[in-house]
């Protein structure tokens, strides 16, 4: 019985503490900067027995004002950064995402946002509140806020980026996105083609270029880019004529002894060191075209018999 009575005696000892020295017997910690104002007055947030109610928070924290002005009612002095998005909550527990007793630092009173809890019509509408975070460059200039293409809610900067998607936004180019992915070399600095020509969406290292579009090489024609593009700042530039028998002269004399008028290039017909695949493309060229400019006059009535007996078979 005795020990009863000293349990008892403690509680209300306890109790009475409580109450005359609130702040020394349970406060968990100190608050933020905002809320010191509020140190000795519990139950500004607290109802007894009852925890924080987000009602209490309500009385001082509009929603609709939050981020806009201070409690006190004057306008939020420094730039905002985030759309206010308090409204578009479907929950107004603050305590999901805030937490008190903390210390003086504001940011320790933030403890997890998550997108999920906000209303559909505005967890797909990403820049209501990311507007100021929306990069200024080509590709997200054309995007027309379809964020959730490339972007996550788990991870702003982490993006699963899929390059079809361009397919409706022809303007953007690759250097509007890898200006700095391109090589300062001799190559790349010379070359006015698009990047598609040698590389892929896929992967950007290795490339792939196929020279045998434009030249086949072989033990004759060696891949040494000098040989050919003497003009190393312009590779669409080229001659032929710095290798053995390719003089001026002698290719001329060559090509005008078989009635051929037009040779300046080379690749039109020559894809290879192989002659016989030149003249094959020649005559490919000549059905193509018979206007004046490019058959030659005695070539013209061979033509036409050539037709004539394969028609004829």
């Amino acid at each position: 019985m005795k020990t009863f009575f000293i349990h008892i005696l403690g509680i209300v000892l306890l109790i009475g503490l409580i109450i005359k020295f609130p702040h020394e017997m349970i406060n968990p910690g100190g608050l933020s900067t905002g809320h010191q104002e509020l140190r000795q007055q519990c139950l500004a947030c607290h109802a007894p027995l009852q925890g924080i109610k987000p009602e209490k928070c309500l009385t001082c924290h509009k929603l609709d004002k939050i981020g806009v002005v201070t409690v006190a009612g004057n306008p939020v002095s420094e730039p905002r950064t985030v759309t206010p998005f308090h409204e578009a909550l479907f929950t107004k527990d603050c305590l999901t995402c805030h937490t008190e007793h903390k210390g003086r630092q504001t940011e320790r009173s933030f403890t997890h946002f998550s997108h999920d809890l906000l209303m559909e019509s505005v967890k797909d509408n990403c820049v209501q509140c990311h507007q100021f975070q929306v990069p200024e460059d080509p590709l997200h200039n054309q995007m027309k806020a379809r964020c959730a293409l490339c972007h996550s809610t788990s991870g702003w900067q982490i993006v699963n980026f899929d390059h079809s998607f361009l397919k409706s936004v022809p303007r953007v180019k690759c250097v509007s996105c890898h200006a700095k992915d391109v090589p300062n070399d001799v190559l790349h600095r010379g070359i006015r083609m698009s990047c598609e020509q040698c590389h892929t969406p896929n992967k950007w290292k290795p490339a792939t270029f196929e020279h045998d579009r434009y030249f086949r090489f072989d033990r004759q024609h060696p891949p040494e880019c000098e040989s050919c593009h003497q003009n190393l700042q312009n590779f669409r530039a080229y001659t032929c004529y710095g290798c053995h028998e390719h003089s001026p002269r002698k290719i001329a004399a060559e090509h005008y002894e078989e009635g051929i008028r037009e040779f300046e290039n080379c690749v039109e017909c020559h894809r290879s060191g192989d002659e016989e695949a030149a003249k094959r493309k020649w005559r490919q060229l000549k059905r193509r075209d018979r206007s004046r400019e490019r058959i030659p006059e005695e070539f013209r009535e061979h033509d036409d018999d050539d037709d004539h007996h394969e028609d004829h078979d």
